[in-house]
């Protein structure tokens, strides 16, 4: 009896550690820009997120849990489980180039013989010329840019304007794939686009800050988050509903930490300050968005599987890095299922399975994307300097900063979260240790030769005397890397107008890289469209460099001497009729431009113009944010010449 006993205890613990059949489903969920302090159960007592505390409640909870600076170089993270540098990724578009040799999560997963499945937000989902679908995503649906509401929708085949709140739309998606896969193992990602900037949500959801006083903006940040908790409570229900809840694996991750209009008054010191600011951050930490401060790489991680991981929270230091391998033996699906390259995180299955389990894993190396010490475009990594970065070596307890300048700093996480003590002076074994750590990381990136690559590196610099002629009809080449509104490209027009809440008109931004050379095309107004516009810029850091306005009534050169300093060059009166094509012709020779508008000619002078031109843009005014109903931009014939 006693051996009886002691048979059943063992096969009773060892289902507590891993399901053996059938193979357990994996919902894959990911926040954007969702901060630390942004959650019911992080002890913000203001936001309301009843089904996130409700998951928390019954899921392994990570506290000390970093993902990187922003949100492409955390989703490479997460899709390859390596660290984002040697992926090719070192910021956002058109620093997101993740290398095709990469393996993605999904493809893992389907070679297992699971159904895959993407909806949402498409970074790092889809590269270049390459869709979600030669990754590993055999069913995907998603959308382009942060359109809350009506949002354009990318399907193989199916490309449409959907009606309604993206948030909603995602997740009635991922809802009939729960229930039409029932029967077989699937993995799906939803990745939501919430609370991404704008912020904008059913006025139901913020009404209730509204009434406790909070500001226009924090009302719909703070109601935007509700919106998706709510959508993320349906997709929990239907796992019970369907009979699906205890053999499925829920991770939620957000991939960085948050930002707002208050994050651009940052201090030298990278503290953010802020009426709305002060509300959100109640862990009172250090930095933003796109900072390796505390409050840029430090979010929750959540993984929930009822009868098989034990809830409570788990004092183990984890990384982006290791959600692939974590899912991957969880599941039991090797990781030989798939070539790939050496992972460089690590399973979290062991604190998984006992909550008091702690083990060493390698510290987190992570770079600042904006601001002081972001990567300047290098055309030789090689050329790069260690002292010109601000990087970080995340430990479970200690962070070591490296500061541009040659500057740096230690900060014992323990007592101090909010990075406010450097304690070098007290740790100054720990710091030389991490110190040297910390440099030999970044010569590997740099020795490996996947990282910083230019950003025009997925489509080489045009040698002198170049021509590229535009068709428009059709998908775009992948140079064309970025947009705001929503855009088509069909019998020779590409099309563009504003959708969503009013923040921004609509441009869509291409590579192709010009000093000395003329750009032409044809463009048209439509509706209450009041001018078109083409913009021109240098690196990421340089920003804009020179942008020729071609209103109604005025035309304008305006140029950027500096990033963020706007002149006037020139205004010249002018009469553009709606609905009618127009020419531009722009020609570039030295410090001087000159534009011809139909007949009219204007030109203008400055050092900027001379600059080199990475990349531009076509855009305006559409008329504003009820889409087409408003009016549109369009361009055509398309011809830049680049001079010997």
């Amino acid at each position: 009896m006693k051996t009886l006993c002691l048979f059943a205890l063992s096969a009773f613990s060892c289902g507590q550690v891993l399901a053996a059949e059938p193979k357990p489903n994996v919902l894959l969920i990911i926040a954007d820009d969702q901060g630390y302090s942004d959650f019911g159960f992080m002890g913000n007592k203001l936001v309301r997120t009843p089904r996130l505390d409700r998951l928390a409640g019954e899921s392994a909870v990570f506290r000390n849990f970093v993902v990187a600076a922003a949100c492409s170089p955390t989703r490479s993270a997460i899709f390859t489980g390596r660290d984002h540098l040697l992926t090719g990724v070192w910021g956002v578009p058109p620093r997101a180039n993740l290398r095709d040799d990469e393996a993605r999560m999904p493809a893992f997963f389907k070679t297992g013989g699971y159904r895959t499945f993407h909806v949402g937000k498409l970074d790092c989902v889809k590269a270049g010329a390459h869709g979600p679908s030669d990754f590993g995503w055999e069913e995907w649906i998603g959308g382009g840019g942060y359109e809350h509401r009506d949002p354009m929708i990318y399907q193989t085949g199916n490309n449409r304007r959907g009606q309604g709140w993206t948030v909603d739309l995602w997740t009635e998606e991922t809802l009939k794939f729960i229930r039409a896969h029932r029967d077989a193992p699937w993995f799906a990602s939803v990745a939501y686009i919430i609370p991404h900037m704008p912020w904008a949500c059913d006025e139901k959801y913020a009404a209730p800050f509204l009434a406790q006083g909070c500001s226009t903006d924090l009302a719909a940040c703070y109601g935007s988050i509700a919106q998706m908790d709510e959508c993320i409570g349906r997709l929990l229900d239907e796992l019970r509903e369907t009979g699906q809840e205890r053999r499925t694996i829920v991770a939620f991750v957000s991939d960085n930490g948050m930002t707002s209009p208050d994050a651009k008054k940052e201090s030298t010191d990278g503290f953010v300050r802020g009426e709305d600011w002060d509300k959100r951050n109640v862990a009172r930490l250090r930095g933003h968005k796109a900072t390796v401060w505390e409050n840029g790489i430090r979010v929750p991680f959540l993984v929930r599987w009822p009868g098989t991981i034990a809830a409570g929270e788990r004092k183990q230091f984890g990384c982006a890095e290791d959600v692939l391998p974590t899912l991957l033996e969880l599941a039991k699906v090797p990781d030989t299922a798939q070539k790939h390259l050496p992972f460089t995180g690590v399973s979290l299955r062991p604190a998984l399975s006992n909550a008091t389990k702690t083990f060493e894993r390698p510290a987190a190396f992570r770079i600042a994307i904006a601001g002081h010490g972001a990567p300047r475009n290098i055309a030789d990594p090689q050329q790069r300097k260690f002292e010109d970065h601000h990087l970080a070596l995340r430990g479970p307890r200690f962070k070591y900063h490296a500061l541009p300048g040659g500057n740096a700093a230690l900060y014992d996480l323990e007592t101090d979260p909010g990075e406010t003590t450097d304690v070098q002076a007290k740790f100054p074994d720990v710091a030389a240790k991490m110190a040297q750590e910390c440099r030999k990381r970044w010569d590997e990136v740099i020795a490996s030769g996947r990282a910083f690559a230019s950003q025009t590196a997925a489509s080489p610099a045009a040698p002198k005397g170049a021509t590229l002629e535009e068709q428009f009809d059709g998908e775009l080449s992948k140079d064309w890397f970025w947009g705001l509104g929503t855009w088509t490209a069909k019998g020779g027009v590409l099309r563009g107008y504003e959708s969503g809440p009013r923040r921004h008109g609509p441009v869509k931004m291409r590579r192709f890289p010009l000093r000395d050379g003329t750009v032409e095309c044809e463009f048209r107004l439509e509706g209450k469209a009041t001018f078109a516009g083409i913009i021109f810029n240098g690196s990421q850091e340089r920003g804009h460099l020179v942008h020729v306005v071609m209103g109604k009534d005025q035309l304008h050169i305006l140029a950027h001497p500096k990033k963020g300093e706007t002149i006037e060059l020139l205004k010249q009166p002018a009469t553009l009729a709606v609905g009618e094509w127009h020419r531009v012709k722009i020609e570039f020779k030295g410090a001087t431009l000159a534009a011809t508008v139909n007949d009219t000619i204007i030109t203008a002078n400055n050092s900027c113009i001379a600059e080199e031109k990475l990349t531009f843009g076509l855009g305006g005014d559409s008329g504003g944010p009820e889409g087409e109903k408003a009016g549109a931009l369009e361009f055509r014939k398309l011809k830049i010449i680049t001079k010997p």
